[in-house]
């Protein structure tokens, strides 16, 4: 799924139903450049076996509202790769992303000091 909506400006939302993510490794740049798009309902994803999610946010700078409330993010805590979780929230401003709890400092984290984003945990 690498670059898959990669620039995709004028894409406001995406509804994903019952997309299966089963088994993918990488997102990488999924949603990088993605100017226009405001929200962002992730919650159905397995993220389990993902590996990279480097830029997969990137410059969505209109984004407001990301609920990733059920992403595992365990095999990318656990590389020794740090651009495979790098830049993932960068130019991402105002951003209200719901999360669980397990994920909270690894989240914190990827959004560093220069992000404003309100952390709403589930």
């Amino acid at each position: 799924s690498d670059r898959m909506f990669y620039g995709l400006t004028e894409l406001e939302a995406i509804e994903f139903g019952t997309l299966n993510t089963e088994g993918i490794v990488s997102m990488s740049s999924m949603f990088e450049n993605c100017y226009n798009l405001e929200y962002l309902n992730l919650s159905s994803f397995d993220t389990s076996s993902v590996l990279r999610m480097n830029d997969i946010f990137r410059e969505c700078t209109n984004l407001k509202y990301l609920n990733i409330n059920n992403f595992v993010v365990s095999r990318l805590n656990s590389s020794s790769n740090a651009n495979a979780y790098s830049n993932m929230f960068m130019g991402c401003n105002n951003l209200e992303i719901v999360i669980n709890p397990d994920i909270k400092d690894f989240i914190n984290a990827r959004l560093g000091d220069n992000h404003t984003a309100t952390l709403i945990i589930k």
